[in-house]
């Protein structure tokens, strides 16, 4: 059976749109276990036992052979050839980069434009909350920038330990930071100002907004704060 490429990618994206917003890709072990459970409706029920382990031997040396065999005895396995299983899977690569671009946009909005701080979102995209750092590593931070962390608690006004942020080395190295940092400096509905020629704080436009994030860098290292 052979797949077009525009028919590859409406199968991907049908398989991907229950998948939304995470990031994993369908697997050959999904294709495998419905296959298996397509052949359990197979009747095999004429065979005998030396018949099928040799059905099973066919299947493994010539998968396009056994996969026929199997359907004429009644499985309801896809229809696909091994090789098109493989470009299927290939297809992915190419189609995975916008997927997930897609996928980190629409939870940026929900964080960043709806207010959503479901935790388990912000992990996702690599942040930490201070609060649950070793205290051996939230004492050194807080003793080497006490300024930029008092700034932090007054721009956003929550209490330190509250306090969530992601950075771009170091770490709790977030893969997400330049994605979250291109959407607070590009979204047309937020606005940033430049406080204490340190801090570049992020809003959403409008008259007497809050304060949504804050970024500046500490000994080279790129942070936003939420």
């Amino acid at each position: 059976m052979k797949i077009t490429r525009k028919q590859l990618r409406r199968l991907i994206a049908e398989a991907f749109k229950q998948k939304v917003p995470l990031f994993d890709p369908v697997t050959q072990g999904e294709i495998d276990a419905l296959r298996q459970k397509g052949r359990q409706d197979a009747d095999l029920s004429g065979l005998s036992a030396s018949q099928i382990a040799k059905l099973t031997t066919l299947d493994q040396a010539s998968p396009t052979q056994g996969r026929s065999l199997y359907q004429a005895f009644g499985s309801t396995e896809p229809g696909t050839s091994p090789q098109s299983e493989q470009d299927f899977l290939d297809a992915q690569d190419d189609y995975l980069v916008g997927l997930q671009d897609y996928n980190i946009e629409q939870a940026l909005e929900d964080v960043f434009i709806n207010g959503n701080r479901d935790p388990e979102l912000l992990k996702q995209l690599g942040f930490t909350r201070f609060g649950d750092e070793d205290p051996n590593y939230r004492q050194s931070k807080m003793k080497n920038y006490s300024y930029h962390y008092t700034a932090y608690e007054s721009i956003l006004n929550k209490p330190i330990d509250d306090l969530m942020y992601v950075e771009s080395i170091s770490f709790n190295m977030s893969r997400f930071f330049y994605s979250i940092k291109h959407f607070l400096d590009n979204d047309e509905r937020l606005g940033s100002q430049t406080v204490m020629r340190l801090f570049k704080v992020y809003r959403e436009k409008g008259i007497d907004t809050p304060n949504l994030a804050v970024s500046s860098k500490l000994g080279g290292n790129e942070m936003i704060f939420i």
